[in-house]
């Protein structure tokens, strides 16, 4: 390798420095390293990598080490908030669909059963939705109902009585064809819905308590504020901290 691609190459991995090092030091840098070329009649290859190993390390450390500028410290912090932002809002869209999954596979094998011939007393109440205990869990109900929206069966009860989401909803997910809804019928009850119209005008609806995902939504919330804040000290950190004078080269 010819010496000046050799110092061409080198020159340009010193743009990893701070501009502050590169004008003080940069001429010194490229003349040892025009030395350590001299010295050496073959393995100049290899004796670039070095130099470039040195420069990614050095230069990274130096740049790290280096107060950060008023429009950095802003710049980082803004896109450090966008992408955990970004990442806080698609982490709770992807737990909030997870809801879904069970009612949906519920109302499908009901849809399948019905259309071998099952009728809608294979559902019978087994469970009661404003208990405590099936809000935690992972349970799912599922109900039929006729064209009118008034429940004809269902496999549990809310206060005793079939769950009744308002008749409104039913012609409207025919007509949008938007099966998947949010039904809160009192202040501590939220359920994920699933809604499939057939073909004879009735619906199947499954439902499961949205509780254990909005607590999984409240965790990540809590763990992305907590890497917010981590970015935020760190930002700050570089910010104010002085930076240390730079050591002449030996």
């Amino acid at each position: 390798m010819k010496l000046d691609r050799f110092l061409r190459i080198y020159a340009l991995s010193l743009h990893l420095y701070p501009k502050t090092f590169r004008e003080r030091y940069r001429e010194q840098l490229l003349d040892a390293a025009r030395q350590a070329y001299g010295e050496r009649e073959f393995g100049h290859g290899r004796l670039l990598l070095a130099y470039l190993r040195d420069s990614l390390g050095s230069g990274l450390w130096e740049r790290v080490s280096t107060p950060l500028r008023p429009l950095h410290a802003i710049l980082l912090t803004g896109a450090a908030t966008f992408v955990l932002l970004a990442m806080a809002v698609g982490a709770q869209q992807i737990v909030r669909r997870q809801a879904d999954i069970k009612p949906r596979q519920a109302v499908a094998s009901i849809a399948v059963t019905l259309e071998a011939g099952g009728d809608e007393h294979i559902l019978e109440p087994r469970e009661e939705i404003s208990d405590l205990d099936w809000l935690r869990s992972d349970h799912t109900f599922a109900a039929i109902y006729n064209p009118a929206g008034e429940p004809i069966a269902a496999s549990a009860t809310l206060h005793g009585a079939f769950p009744h989401p308002p008749s409104v909803i039913f012609p409207r997910i025919r007509r949008t064809g938007r099966t998947v809804i949010t039904w809160q019928p009192e202040n501590r009850v939220r359920l994920a819905l699933t809604v499939r119209p057939l073909p004879n005008g009735n619906y199947i609806v499954a439902g499961q308590s949205l509780l254990p995902f909005e607590r999984r939504e409240s965790a990540l919330r809590l763990s992305f504020a907590i890497a917010w804040g981590l970015v935020l000290c760190a930002a700050g950190g570089l910010f104010f901290r002085r930076s240390a004078p730079y050591a002449p080269l030996r």
